[in-house]
């Protein structure tokens, strides 16, 4: 009495068959791309200069001066002049080329014209947004350098924390909406993808995935909300949330079991 314990009775209660949980943004895994470079080399153009910019597969990002690949060049050239006595030599130096870098547009376009190309474009391998640029005119560049990272946004992944408690009963295919927190009055509809298979030890949590399509990047990775997961309705005991106890390790609560006397009870 003296330090106000006041008790409530637990009661049996439909659930509502809806989950809430927090969840972030991510950027997909298999959505990243690096760009490199197969010979070392001088930057001689920038085409695309700073970050955050949308780019196309195979638009130009930058353009190389490569004394091996203009090398190559200039033999493939010359055994172009050989005619049909150079031609296993082309075929050979088209092939080294290739490895090289360089598109077979851009080595067509050198035996049409009969002269090697002093600067070669080096393109976007995908689609997607710059993340990272770590080149600038006039750079020295190696095979190990990645001149830019790339990042397609058009589908993010949404990922939410679930107590171990609930992830039993979620599944892949499971309904879920996702609505920001910086747009409470948007919802995306999408479905679990996957359920991950570890749980935290410390929050003892499991996260479950869904994709969303983000085509007018409403969207941003780090972007925090809400998903509502649908789950089946069932029976469950229900008490105050003030009366669960949770030290870290157990969860649990006191039982009044009368005459003064409480046991508490996981």
């Amino acid at each position: 009495q003296a330090i106000g314990v006041r008790t409530a009775v637990a009661e049996e209660r439909d659930t509502a068959g809806v989950l809430r949980v927090t969840a972030t943004v991510a950027a997909p895994e298999q959505s990243a791309a690096e760009v490199h470079v197969r010979a070392p080399g001088f930057v001689e153009r920038i085409a695309v200069k700073e970050t955050g910019v949308k780019v196309e597969a195979g638009q130009e990002l930058l353009g190389l001066y490569s004394p091996e690949i203009f090398q190559a060049e200039s033999e493939l050239v010359a055994a172009k002049g050989f005619g049909e006595s150079g031609a296993r030599s082309v075929d050979a130096i088209k092939s080294r080329l290739a490895l090289l870098g360089m598109s077979a547009r851009d080595v067509d376009a050198v035996i049409a014209s009969g002269k090697p190309m002093r600067v070669i474009p080096i393109v976007a391998p995908a689609r997607g947004h710059v993340t990272k640029k770590n080149v600038v005119l006039g750079s020295y560049v190696t095979p190990e350098t990645t001149l830019y990272e790339l990042v397609d946004l058009s589908k993010v992944y949404v990922v939410a924390d679930v107590f171990s408690r609930n992830a039993a009963d979620l599944r892949v295919g499971v309904e879920a909406r996702f609505s920001p927190a910086q747009r409470p009055d948007l919802t995306l509809t999408s479905k679990i993808d996957l359920v991950y298979p570890e749980i935290d030890p410390q929050a003892r949590t499991t996260r479950v995935r869904m994709q969303v399509k983000n085509d007018d990047l409403q969207l941003r990775p780090g972007q925090i909300g809400t998903v509502e997961l649908s789950m089946q309705p069932g029976k469950a005991v229900f008490v105050p949330r003030d009366a669960v106890v949770d030290t870290g390790e157990v969860t649990y609560v006191f039982v009044d079991e009368g005459q003064g006397r409480y046991r508490p009870r996981v």
